[in-house]
Formats: C-alpha cells, sequence, structure tokens
C-alpha cells in the first residue's frame, strides 16, 4: 500500500511542480484536497458496487450503496446514543462480570508474582472484562489511563518479558449489531435469496416472482440479553425498513438488574411507532417461560452462553443437552458467536461420562433419550478422533452450518469501504479492518435438522 502512495505522489508531483504548487494559497490547496477526498470515495463506492453487484448492475448497485449508508448510518448513529447512555448507567466496574470460564482450571492472576504456568516458568495473562458494545478503542485507551484495566504485564516476574492481556466480552460490538441486524437476519429472511443443497446462502441471479424466502425469521430470540443491544438493534433497524419481516424480538434474561436496565433502555430509544414488538422475559433459558420462549422462535441468538456461568465443564455440557431439547424443531436457525465447534471442541469423553454417571447419581428426571444417544454414540465412534470425538458428533447430528459468506462478504465490502474512506490515510487500515473481519467471520449461523 505503502509503494502504490509513493508512486502515486512521484507522479502527482510533476504535475503540481509545472502548476507551482508552492504558491497555491491555502484555499487552493483545500479545494484539491477536497477533490482528492470525493474521487477517493466515488472510487470505494465503486469497489462497493462491483462486490456487492458482479453481474454490472451498476445503477442498481449505486442506488443499493445510497440505500446502505442511509440506512446503516442512521443505526450506528442511534446505536452510539445507546452505548453513551449505557457508559452513564453503567461505569467501568459497577457490574462484576466473569472474566475465565467457571469451568476452566485455569486462574487469571492479575499482578506480578503470579503462579507460573507449569512447566513454562510464566505467569498467565490477566483476563479484564471489556464490554465489546460499550467500548471502542478510544474508551478503552482512557480505562487504560484511568488505570481500571491494562494491556500488557510481566510474563516473568522481574523480567521485561511483556505480553498482551487478554480482555473478554459478553456483548457483541456495534459492527457485529449491525451485521446481524440489517445484512444476515434481513437475508435469511429475504425471497431474493436461495437456500442451496449444499447449505449456502446466496442471492438468487434471477428474481422470480412470488418465490418463497429461505427461512422464517418471525420472532427472534436473544439468550442472555444483557443490555439489550441486539433488541435495540433489530428495532433501529426495522424502523428503517431493513428488518422486514420480523415481527417479534425477545430478550430472556434472568439478572434483575439487567432486566431493569434494558426496560429503561427500551423506554428510551425503542419510542417510535413500527410494527416490531419487543419483549423481554425474566427467566432462566432451559425451564419455565424462557424454555417456552426458545420452543416457540425462529431464530434464536447466542453469544458466549453458559460457560462463564456454570460450575463446572459437566454443567456446561448438560446446558447445551438441555438446550437441544428445547430447540428440537427442523429448520430453527442458531446464530452463535463464538462457533459450536469451538465451544464443543473444549468437551471431552470423560465430560460425557461424567455427565452421565451423575445423572445416574442424582435419580432425578432427566432425559434418559440424551443418555441413550450419548452413549449410543461414544460405542460408534470409540477412539475416532478424525472426526473430532463424540461430542462433536452428536452436535453435528443435532444442526448443521449455513455459509452466509456471500452476506458477510457485502457487509465487509461496506465497512470497508467506509473505513477506508474515513481513514484514507491512517496507518491503522489493514489492522481495522483484520479486526472488523476476524469479528463478523465468528458470527455463525447453523439450522436444526
Amino acid at each position: 500500500m505503502g509503494t502504490n502512495v509513493e508512486a502515486t505522489f512521484d507522479q502527482l508531483r510533476g504535475i503540481l511542480d509545472a502548476e507551482d504548487f508552492g504558491s497555491w494559497s491555502n484555499d487552493d490547496a483545500n479545494i484539491l484536497l477536497s477533490l482528492l477526498d470525493q474521487y477517493h470515495k466515488q472510487k470505494c463506492k465503486l469497489q462497493r458496487g462491483r462486490t456487492r453487484n458482479p453481474g454490472g448492475r451498476e445503477g442498481e448497485a449505486e442506488r443499493q450503496d445510497e440505500d446502505d449508508e442511509t440506512v446503516i448510518g442512521e443505526v450506528d448513529r442511534s446505536l452510539t446514543k445507546v452505548r453513551h447512555f449505557l457508559q452513564e448507567r453503567l461505569p467501568y466496574g459497577t457490574i462484576a462480570e466473569p472474566k475465565v470460564p467457571h469451568s476452566s482450571t485455569l486462574s487469571s492472576p492479575v499482578q506480578c508474582g503470579a503462579d507460573p504456568v507449569a512447566g513454562k516458568g510464566e505467569v498467565r495473562p490477566p483476563t479484564f472484562s471489556v464490554d465489546a458494545f460499550m467500548y471502542l478503542e478510544e474508551d478503552i485507551e482512557e480505562l487504560v489511563q484511568r488505570g481500571c484495566i491494562a494491556r500488557e504485564y510481566c510474563r516473568t516476574c522481574g523480567s521485561i518479558a511483556i505480553g498482551l492481556c487478554d480482555y473478554i466480552t459478553h456483548s457483541f460490538s456495534q459492527d457485529q449489531l449491525v451485521y446481524i441486524s440489517c445484512y444476515l437476519i434481513p437475508s435469511l429472511s429475504d425471497a431474493s435469496y436461495v437456500f442451496t443443497t449444499d447449505l449456502c446462502l446466496r442471492r438468487r441471479e434471477k428474481q422470480i416472482l412470488n418465490a418463497s424466502a429461505p427461512f422464517t425469521c418471525q420472532h427472534v430470540v436473544d439468550v442472555g440479553s444483557r443490555l439489550g443491544v441486539v433488541l435495540l438493534s433489530c428495532y433501529f433497524a426495522a424502523h428503517q425498513q431493513r428488518l422486514k419481516t420480523t415481527r417479534r424480538v425477545t430478550g430472556v434474561e434472568i439478572d434483575d438488574k439487567m432486566i431493569g436496565l434494558q426496560h429503561d433502555a427500551i423506554a428510551r430509544f425503542a419510542t417510535r411507532p413500527t410494527l416490531l414488538q419487543l419483549d423481554l422475559v425474566h427467566s432462566s433459558c432451559l425451564e419455565g417461560p424462557g424454555a417456552e420462549v426458545l420452543r416457540e422462535a425462529d431464530v434464536i441468538i447466542l453469544h458466549n452462553v453458559f460457560e462463564y456461568f456454570i460450575s463446572s465443564t459437566v454443567e456446561h455440557l448438560k446446558c447445551w443437552r438441555r438446550l437441544r431439547e428445547i430447540v428440537a424443531r427442523r429448520g430453527q436457525l442458531l446464530i452463535c458467536c463464538p462457533s459450536l465447534e469451538e465451544t464443543f471442541a473444549s468437551f471431552t469423553e470423560d465430560d460425557v461420562h461424567g455427565m452421565t454417571k451423575g445423572d445416574r447419581t442424582a435419580g432425578g428426571p432427566v432425559s434418559q433419550q440424551g443418555e441413550v444417544e450419548f452413549n449410543r454414540k461414544r460405542q460408534r465412534e470409540g477412539e475416532k478422533k478424525k472426526d473430532g470425538g463424540v461430542v462433536e458428533s452428536w452436535c453435528r447430528s443435532w444442526v448443521e452450518e449455513i455459509d452466509v459468506a456471500e452476506v458477510r462478504e457485502a457487509f465487509l465490502a461496506y465497512r470497508h469501504g467506509k473505513y477506508s474512506c474515513r481513514d484514507a490515510h491512517s496507518s491503522c487500515d489493514g489492522e481495522m479492518d483484520e479486526e472488523l473481519t476476524e469479528r463478523i467471520q465468528s458470527v455463525r449461523v447453523y439450522m436444526v435438522k
């Protein structure tokens, strides 16, 4: 990138010298810079149009791009207002949030002198809870300056070996929220898309009159809705006519304080009339009203559920088994972050054995079908490691992943173009693009078989 800029400037310098650029007034120089900026923005638009519409319908692509700028810009502005509201209501440290999975045997020391990792002589990285929605990069820097969190730590006490601290979030970032509410869910329920036999969501090459949408997304449920930002993001998207077929978004939350906060946020920001209904259910997602809502849902959003809020790996696995019993209707969609593959990779055969053994010991009314299914898988898979193990196989017998790469790339083309236009001269463009891509790729979609 730097080489291209240098070569371009070398070509431009001869022209500027011929025009005696050094004698130009500030106004004339600013006009040139403005023209260059407008040129760069138009190039970004054309690039996004080619990505979104490779067929070459440039007029349609340009109109779509302008619509995106209007809609996404308004959703972004609304979410920014919500962020400022939440920052005022919940200063950093107000709520004690889990930093490591309760089921993990690892600790996360936060000071020098902590126990080193066995056999490595290094201190484990401290982990700070930094909500991805509430805190942007400039907010994180302010937290560092105030001493609330740190970026680095001494990996070996008394040495100068420096490592980076870990951050954990229990919320989607703003980019992820815009992607889910303005691109992903609308595309899943849009008749201009088709669900192919190879499990891909693709835009139709030719529009078909009265075509059916790939999926029904009328009722969306956010499990562990916490701050209510998924609900509000969907509300803002619906108000901009982006989320057209979804009629109800429900947040399921067990924490009293979070329920109250969500009621306040919804009362303040969801004031304009819309066809979308926002509901809150104060319940566990595995029992009672919460479980009933999940059974009814078309789309279920899961972000870092269970792992950080239960006491052991076995209990974590039981939560997923119970969720499978509840979410069993063919065609129901799961939007997960992190991926189910990443989550289930942490379980072992011993965890399965411990779960079924614990069920028999407790003698309670547990699902015998779930136990039998697990045991059959164990016998069938044996010691086969190439298939990922019994737990992963059990997961694959429940859901299959939908490839939404086309939708994801459309969003990334828009966002990358926007950031590139805004920060055209920033040396951080590549790093920003990489982080954005990683976050969006971590949002995965699954369909119940």
